[in-house]
């Protein structure tokens, strides 16, 4: 943290302090012992009032998003290795770690389970849900409308109401299942839920109406759902195969 914080990073073939194998170190404890890593609170420990004399806001800000990326980047090419006892050697493809770096986290081993569980879904179950956020991702981005509220009065079609109360009877259970650390759980079940339901609604209903009240409702709806999973687990639409054609068996 003082190194980066004074901008010594690691360069090239450049690591006189051998932070590149410390960092890497500090990985592998995090993950054989699987202890929470609040990567933030990390730095703000270290950032007391006494290093404020000596190192700028701007600065500090700076070299914690650097250190952040630095371990980040270190996750492409870690030793993983399942826990237990076998302690077999896995090996996650940039796609998986990608798609869940393109999510918030706090806590650095929380991510990293998330990387090992993506790359343990490997059946037609995890291309459920990456349908989903495709979908509702592609129709969503670069939209700008000014309100997420769901508004049922504005529903025009039987299918945005069984679309909606289908989140309101599922959602708490993916949150819940995600606030415990399930994550192939609570991919299941959102695939389970939302996929079947949104080719009915996308086939019955156009989402950019003529009618502004009613294309804000229809793309809030479809954020909602969205967000409900790639806010707090991956963006499944960073893995490859949402852009390939899928067999039964898929490799992650």
């Amino acid at each position: 943290v003082g190194y980066f914080s004074l901008g010594v990073e690691p360069t090239g073939d450049q690591d006189p302090f051998g932070l590149r194998r410390a960092t890497l170190g500090i990985l592998e404890i995090i993950w054989l012992t699987q202890k929470s890593f609040p990567f933030d609170l990390l730095w703000d420990a270290w950032y007391t009032p006494k290093q404020q004399e000596l190192i700028s806001s701007e600065a500090s800000e700076r070299g914690r998003l650097r250190l952040k990326k630095y371990f980040e980047e270190r996750l492409y090419n870690f030793g993983w290795q399942e826990i237990g006892k076998n302690k077999k050697s896995i090996t996650p493809s940039a796609d998986c770690i990608d798609a869940v770096l393109a999510t918030p986290y706090t806590d650095l081993f929380d991510a990293m389970h998330r990387i090992a569980a993506l790359h343990k879904m490997r059946t037609s179950k995890l291309v459920q849900s990456v349908k989903v956020i495709e979908r509702t991702g592609n129709i969503i981005r670069g939209k700008k409308f000014n309100s997420d509220t769901i508004d049922v009065n504005l529903f025009e079609h039987s299918i945005e109401n069984k679309l909606w109360n289908e989140y309101q009877q599922n959602h708490q259970n993916i949150t819940d299942l995600t606030d415990r650390g399930a994550y192939e759980e609570a991919t299941t079940l959102f695939g389970n839920v939302f996929h079947p339901i949104l080719d009915e609604f996308f086939a019955s209903v156009l989402v950019n109406a003529e009618d502004a009240a009613v294309r804000t409702n229809r793309l809030s709806l479809l954020k909602t759902i969205n967000t409900l999973y790639t806010a707090r687990i991956a963006d499944l639409s960073k893995l490859r195969i949402a852009k390939e054609p899928q067999d039964e068996e898929l490799v992650v």
